[in-house]
C-alpha cells in the first residue's frame, strides 16, 4: 500500500469528533497521518472547504489541509472514472462523478480508500478497489461506557444481553457481561 485516499465523509466525521464513532474515526485518521499515509485530491479538498461558510473556520481548515498535497489527477484518471461509471451503471450501481474519480485515482496510484460511504462497497464488487478497513477494535472502556449508556435506556436489560451475547465473539460477550454488571451495580 502506497497510501490511503481519505474520502470527504471521513474527514467530516473526524473534524466533528464529538460522538464515540466520530472520535474513533478521528483516532484512526490521526494514526494514518502520523504514519504519513493520508492522500487527497482536489475534489475532496473542495468538498471539505465548501462546508465552511465562516471565513475564519474556512481559513483555519484550509491552512491545515495544506499539509496534504493533492495527488495529481491525470487525463487518464478522468477517462478511467468515466469507464468505471459506465461499467458500474451497466451492473445497476449508480455513483457520483467525484466517487468514480476517487476510484480511478486510487486504482492508478494503488491507494486504499478510507470512506464510510456505503456506495464504495458496491463499487468494489465491480472495480479493482482496495478499501481501507477502519480499525473497529475499540478499547474495552469505550465499549463498556457506550454499551452501559445504551442498556441504561433499555427496560429489558436481561433480554437485550441474552439476545446480543449469543451473536457476538467471546471477547465482546465478556465486555457485554462487564457492562451489565456495572449497570446493575449503579442501579
Amino acid at each position: 500500500m502506497s497510501g490511503v485516499l481519505v474520502d470527504t465523509c471521513v474527514w467530516s466525521l473526524a473534524l466533528r469528533g464529538t460522538t464515540p464513532r466520530e472520535a474513533s474515526v478521528a483516532e484512526q485518521l490521526t494514526q494514518l497521518i502520523d504514519e504519513n499515509q493520508v492522500k487527497t485530491i482536489g475534489a475532496i479538498r473542495q468538498e471539505l472547504l465548501s462546508g465552511y461558510t465562516e471565513k475564519d473556520s474556512y481559513e483555519k481548515l484550509r491552512q491545515k489541509l495544506l499539509y496534504f498535497p493533492n495527488e495529481p489527477i491525470l487525463d487518464s484518471d478522468y477517462e478511467a472514472a468515466a469507464e468505471y461509471s459506465n461499467f458500474c451503471r451497466s451492473k445497476g450501481v449508480q455513483g457520483s462523478h467525484v466517487d468514480f474519480l476517487i476510484c480511478a485515482v486510487a486504482v492508478r496510484a494503488k491507494f486504499k480508500i478510507y470512506t464510510t460511504d456505503k456506495d464504495f462497497k458496491h463499487y468494489s464488487k465491480h472495480l479493482p478497489l482496495l478499501l481501507f478497513e477502519h480499525n473497529a477494535a475499540i478499547s474495552g472502556d469505550i465499549f463498556v461506557s457506550c454499551f452501559t449508556h445504551i442498556i441504561g435506556r433499555s427496560p429489558c436489560v436481561k433480554q437485550l444481553t441474552e439476545k446480543l451475547s449469543g451473536s457476538l465473539p467471546c471477547y465482546v460477550s465478556g465486555l457485554l457481561l462487564e457492562c451489565v454488571t456495572r449497570y446493575r451495580k449503579y442501579t
